[in-house]
């Protein structure tokens, strides 16, 4: 890889982790301070402690009988062999413990998943992807969704999810007690804070949005990883222009036809990221490869 692409690609990545650690701050903040409006500031080391008890005690469904549940089956046999080796290798330059097992989807949209992480792992490839992508974008795709397990993404997203529902759960019983004490509320004999109110009514779409924002930093840091992989924007690329003109989620169509903006997409634009691997592949063209 040239030296110049790659201080490109380590730029990216650097802003990209910053951008998630950024998002990963403001859910504990919001977590924490909605618990300090309800439970008090004594209960907030408590709250820590438990929570972090909780996800690493938590427990991993295995990655392959979770897709096979799903209706994974093996891969056809003429794409297999190709499929399986070109996990292998890619999962060795990630330094994996062990490749992730492809399981096959019969299903006509363009898509590709992964769970699990380093030491377990399955990727699921539908017939869509299979049948509209080349083999090199295939791999790219791989490449993908491999990063996601190498950068910890799943487990990422999973404990996130679980602030985001904590976060929930708490502004729920924030605005019940609200409730409550309404008639003293009203009588003057008890006050609440307009800002405190405002968190609790807003926490849930906050914690929300910080979620999705945390899912879009990490697409873009498993492209960038990718690239790493592979050496290989362009077919990143490409496979991403493909995928784009047939992948089309309705809620998420919906969502931003109402709300505007790009706050409520779980990925970021395909011409965002597309954008950027074609800056990456033009500047690796210009600049010779280091020997």
């Amino acid at each position: 890889m040239a030296r110049t692409n790659a201080e490109r690609l380590t730029r990216e990545r650097a802003r990209s982790l910053l951008h998630s650690l950024l998002i990963l701050g403001g859910m504990l903040v919001l977590v924490a301070l909605v618990a300090r409006i309800i439970l008090g500031p004594s209960v907030l080391p408590w709250l820590a402690a438990g929570f972090a008890i909780s996800a690493l005690l938590s427990p991993r469904p295995h990655p392959e009988r979770l897709l096979r549940w799903s209706g994974g089956r093996p891969l056809p046999p003429g794409v297999a062999a190709y499929l399986e080796q070109t996990a292998r290798e890619l999962a060795a330059g990630a330094e994996l413990e062990r490749p992730p097992v492809l399981l096959y989807f019969d299903r006509s949209e363009p898509n590709a998943f992964a769970i699990g992480d380093a030491k377990r792992s399955a990727i699921g490839l539908t017939a869509g992807l299979l049948e509209r992508l080349t083999p090199p974008e295939i791999a790219a795709i791989l490449a993908h969704e491999i990063s996601h397990l190498r950068n910890g993404d799943t487990r990422v997203m999973a404990l996130v999810a679980s602030a985001a529902r904590l976060a929930g759960t708490m502004s729920l019983m924030g605005v019940f007690l609200l409730f409550f004490n309404l008639p003293l509320l009203l009588m003057g004999a008890a006050t609440v804070s307009p800002t405190a109110l405002l968190l609790l009514v807003g926490a849930p779409m906050l914690a929300t949005v910080l979620q999705l924002s945390l899912s879009r930093a990490r697409e873009i840091d498993a492209d960038l990883s990718a690239v790493e992989l592979t050496d290989d924007p362009g077919h990143l690329a490409s496979a991403l222009v493909k995928i784009q003109t047939r992948q089309r989620r309705l809620m998420e169509h919906l969502l931003t036809q109402v709300y505007g903006g790009t706050w409520w997409r779980t990925h970021p634009a395909a011409e965002e990221r597309i954008r950027l691997l074609r800056q990456i592949e033009r500047q690796s063209r210009l600049t010779p490869a280091s020997s």
